[in-house]
């Protein structure tokens, strides 16, 4: 999480969620968690999900996207910087492009989630920092 100074002295802190996904082939299933962290970097929430059926790893990843961008409106948190080791995802939620399959459904999900959600950005980190 960062702090952002804005005129007057006006501190406006911002909250950091990380999430990653993993899929666990041997059970055919997949889970997926979030953390929040607040300007200081201590633990604010998280959310852990497992024990779904499998599915691609493209697919399972956009879903921990919109996961955690339904979690931060439940938790009515404004000034979010979403993180996720998903290059794929991240690319497609900022294109414009339109695809026609489950995977592009939750692009288009998380699309709508974010344009609806005040100061809430999602960008790419790599898995180290993540």
């Amino acid at each position: 999480m960062m702090e952002l100074s804005f005129g007057l002295n006006r501190l406006i802190s911002v909250i950091k969620v990380n999430i990653d996904a993993a899929i666990f082939e041997e059970k055919g299933r997949y889970g997926f968690g979030m953390v929040a962290r607040d300007c200081t970097g201590q633990f604010v929430s998280s959310l852990p999900v497992v024990s779904r059926p499998s599915g691609y790893v493209a697919t399972v990843e956009a879903i921990g996207v919109k996961e955690a961008l339904n979690w931060i409106q439940d938790k009515q948190w404004y000034h979010v910087e979403v993180e996720t080791d998903s290059k794929l995802t991240v690319q497609a939620v900022h294109s414009s492009t339109i695809m026609k399959s489950v995977f592009g459904l939750l692009v288009q999900d998380c699309r709508c989630l974010l344009h609806s959600m005040t100061n809430v950005t999602l960008c790419f980190v790599k898995q180290f920092a993540n």
